[in-house]
């Protein structure tokens, strides 16, 4: 039996738990399973971000070529509908946040559409951004360090050593002449050590 709150939306006992519209007219939505890579067919259960979509599975469509159809929608066998908490203009605002909690790219990614307000579904051209990104950072490197880029990827830098650098042990020292009065050493040592010459090892200094 069929029933009505107190903001007259109508609950069945066959109702997912979604469906009761938990947060009305706010901008922080229930989370999807998963979130589009690429323009898809709002139709049809199908693979997402790497995975396959059951009947019922709340999906963050944001890579649509014809930007209006973007949304939260329910994954069917057949046509796709928006969903409940997503389906009236009055449900969007600027800066909605929703997660993906699923997915080969976008698992436990924060999204956020920065779409002017209002949102008019069907007119406005709806976005959204990964918002737990940080800024891209960049490494730029000269020799004898290589290997720098944008932070946004993992890097590997090289050092090319010659001069009075050398790797010893898998530990960073400076290299002297046989006899020299003092020699830079890697790892630690009772005598000083001069943080300034710290490459991720702890490099100190012996008497002769």
């Amino acid at each position: 039996m069929a029933t009505t709150d107190r903001r007259g939306v109508s609950v069945d006992a066959t109702d997912t738990a979604i469906a009761g519209s938990p947060n009305p007219g706010l901008a922080i939505k229930a989370p999807c399973l998963v979130a589009t890579t690429a323009n898809i067919t709002l139709s049809g259960l199908q693979t997402v971000d790497g995975v396959a979509l059951a009947a019922g599975n709340r999906v963050l469509v944001r890579a649509q070529t014809d930007q209006t159809t973007n949304g939260i929608y329910n994954a069917s066998t057949g046509p796709w509908t928006r969903a409940i908490d997503a389906n009236n203009n009055s449900d969007w605002a600027s800066g909605l946040l929703v997660m993906a909690a699923q997915g080969a790219t976008f698992s436990t990614m924060l999204f956020e559409c920065p779409s002017a307000d209002p949102i008019v579904l069907g007119t406005s051209a709806i976005v959204f951004n990964a918002n737990n990104v940080p800024a891209a950072r960049n490494i730029n490197t000269a020799a004898p360090l290589a290997g720098g880029g944008n932070l946004s990827a993992d890097r590997t830098l090289s050092l090319t050593i010659n001069g009075s650098l050398q790797v010893t042990a898998g530990a960073l020292a400076v290299a002297q002449a046989t006899g020299a009065a003092h020699q830079w050493v890697a790892g630690p040592s009772t005598a000083d050590v001069r943080p300034d010459f710290e490459w991720g090892y702890r490099t100190s200094v012996r008497g002769p």
